[in-house]
């Protein structure tokens, strides 16, 4: 189901609707179901140690407990930076209005594993300024209300508009100068090497 989202320029004002593009509508799936001789629906379950008991998904939940072991509510947990100050959570992006004034050259987008795709249906003017624009336009986007949200990018191909979501890569690619700096070793060197082993000695 589509969801309006509101990007704001200047004094321009854009509201438009996004889907998901979804793997399945894309390329279709199929459907499993385990069932048993009798046609019962079968469901995944865990064994105790002891082999003696068989617990079912509904066994077992989430919880969070102290450093002391004392159980802890999830509404009492805080979220903290790596300096122990608060964080505060950001609401949803369908709920505020997202600024177009970040821009991003394509190397930068290039460095983010994709998350997940929307196109953006009927995007009228917001189509052309993308469009119009030399660099990609980024924005931080929140699904729901988060502590942290994920780079998002809006990018045109032939007359669709998409916004991709993203998170950073973490790795660095090496540049030809930093390969060159690499000491190799001479083959002339290799050679004495060798020569300097006696496996007679061993």
């Amino acid at each position: 189901m589509a969801r309006a989202l509101t990007f704001i320029d200047d004094d321009d004002t854009f509201e438009v609707a996004v889907e998901k593009v979804d793997r399945k509508k894309v390329y279709g799936w199929v459907d499993r179901k385990p069932v048993d001789r009798e046609g019962n629906s079968c469901f995944l379950g865990s064994v105790s140690a002891d082999g003696l008991h068989i617990f079912s998904r509904e066994s077992f939940e989430m919880g969070h407990v102290d450093s002391q072991g004392r159980w802890v509510e999830k509404s009492e947990l805080q979220a903290v930076d790596s300096d122990g100050e608060a964080l505060e959570k950001e609401e949803s992006s369908f709920k505020q209005q997202l600024k177009l004034e970040e821009t991003v050259s394509i190397d930068f987008y290039l460095d983010h594993i994709v998350k997940s795709v929307y196109e953006i249906a009927e995007p009228g003017e917001l189509l052309a300024k993308v469009q119009a624009s030399e660099a990609i336009f980024t924005f931080p986007f929140n699904y729901t209300a988060s502590y942290e949200p994920s780079p998002a990018f809006l990018i045109e191909n032939d007359g669709t508009l998409f916004m991709v979501v993203g998170q950073p890569a973490g790795f660095e690619f090496i540049s030809k100068p930093e390969v060159e700096n690499v000491v190799l070793f001479d083959e002339e060197d290799e050679e004495s090497a060798a020569d300097d082993l006696d496996f007679s000695m061993m």
